[in-house]
């Protein structure tokens, strides 16, 4: 049933070759599954994206292993039948580990290149922000508020969803019910959009893992860039501030920051509070954080990507936050 085990069973030395293969197999297997499973649940269980790069070649290689190990075990079977081995399944052994070395130093250089081009694709999301920040600025003279109140001072939506008109998200803008809290029933239609800009991409590889351990997260909850809310900062609240108002300088001020734990992307309650993002870079899952090694992305207020090491000193970090503090910011 398993071939490659009899040899295993009867210590024969190409038992390590079927050995290596059977784990590089099923090491791609897993890849495989985990990858189709996770494209699967985070794009809404849409099997046409379930179809994309990683998956195809994982389930490429997959394959080419699953059939490099049944021919080499039959062909060893065959051979040692006869009592005369052939020198290509004595060569197997070899063959098998070599191929297996090869090809797991390509999957870890694979996946460091890999996340590298994530962590860039995350760059240019929070440069898309800031960039539709600052024409919202130059419309409106001010920055977006961190949230729009009614006249009970409620709020009713997130700044994410004042944005939509100046990242080309006009027709959807043009739905939502502003009038109306975030959560009404008309406006609940609109949480499972999916917004690119607001998706962190490295995000995929770290849910299978964390999804174990953190609080589980709705279909909806999809955006992985905040703010930082407080009277020290941008944000204060329902007021909206202009370039003016930061003494500190922009390109020393942050703007945007990415979050450990995703949010709906219209949600106006669930930002992060200054004294929560001073805790520091991936020290709180409620705060600034990311999946990326190290530390987290962070748009400035000059419009500027910065990654933020999750060993900065706390008052540097405080100074990054604060409009004006009149810090200094050495980084």
């Amino acid at each position: 049933m398993f071939p490659g085990l009899g040899q295993f069973i009867q210590g024969r030395a190409v038992c390590l070759g079927h050995a290596s293969l059977y784990l590089i197999t099923l090491f791609f297997l897993l890849l495989t599954v985990v990858g189709n499973f996770e494209y699967w649940r985070l794009n809404g269980y849409d099997f046409v994206r379930i179809i994309n790069r990683d998956v195809i070649i994982f389930s490429a290689i997959f394959l080419i292993f699953l059939f490099l190990t049944i021919f080499l075990s039959v062909l060893d079977a065959a051979t040692w039948k006869k009592g005369q081995p052939s020198p290509l399944v004595k060569f197997a052994p070899r063959l098998a580990m070599g191929l297996a070395g090869a090809f797991f130093l390509i999957c870890i250089l694979s996946v460091s290149q890999h996340e590298s081009s994530l962590r860039v694709g995350c760059s240019n999301n929070l440069k898309q922000i800031a960039l539709a920040m600052h024409f919202y600025h130059d419309y409106y003279k001010c920055f977006p508020p961190a949230y729009t109140v009614d006249e009970n001072g409620k709020p009713l939506h997130s700044w994410r969803v004042l944005l939509l008109p100046f990242m080309e998200q006009a027709p959807l803008y043009e739905k939502i019910r502003l009038d109306e809290p975030w959560d009404s029933e008309y406006n609940r239609q609109f949480h499972d959009k999916y917004i690119s800009d607001f998706f962190c991409p490295s995000v995929t590889s770290r849910d299978g893992i964390a999804n174990y351990f953190l609080p589980k997260r709705e279909v909806s909850e999809k955006c992985y860039y905040s703010i930082v809310v407080g009277p020290e900062t941008i944000f204060p609240g329902s007021q909206a501030m202009n370039l003016g108002s930061i003494s500190d300088g922009t390109p020393n001020t942050v703007l945007v920051v990415e979050r450990f734990l995703p949010v709906c992307w219209m949600d106006p309650n669930n930002e992060i509070s200054f004294d929560t993002a001073c805790s520091g870079v991936n020290r709180n899952i409620f705060g600034i954080g990311s999946v990326h090694t190290g530390g987290a992305n962070v748009a400035m207020a000059d419009g500027s990507v910065q990654f933020i090491e999750d060993t900065i000193q706390p008052e540097t970090l405080r100074a990054t936050l604060t409009k004006s503090g009149g810090e200094s910011v050495v980084w």
